[in-house]
């Protein structure tokens, strides 16, 4: 028998979760880019495999996971980029 205590992890946000703009604008700052428009630039990991609810309802099952954020410049604004010179002015 294994006398293995397990720990119980618990989770709960510092604060409200950030916006992509939001998150965009920390990126711009953390970069030091001072002027153009910027996006979020996800890259996602895909993989393939069997599961399910239970042993007994197994299906093809495809996992999505974020792996990387990469801040894109953009050759003029869009509904999701942020101006690099307003994220500076901002506190």
């Amino acid at each position: 028998m294994n006398d293995v205590t397990k720990n119980i992890i618990t989770r709960r946000p510092v604060s409200d979760p950030l916006t992509i703009k939001e998150l965009t604008a920390i990126l711009i700052k953390h970069y030091k880019k001072k002027t153009g428009h910027y996006e979020i630039g996800p890259e996602f990991a895909f993989t393939v495999g069997q599961g399910g609810p239970s042993s007994d309802k197994i299906m093809p099952t495809v996992m999505v996971g974020l792996s990387r954020i990469a801040l894109v410049e953009v050759s003029e604004p869009t509904p999701m980029s942020v101006d690099a010179e307003l994220a500076q002015k901002k506190k």
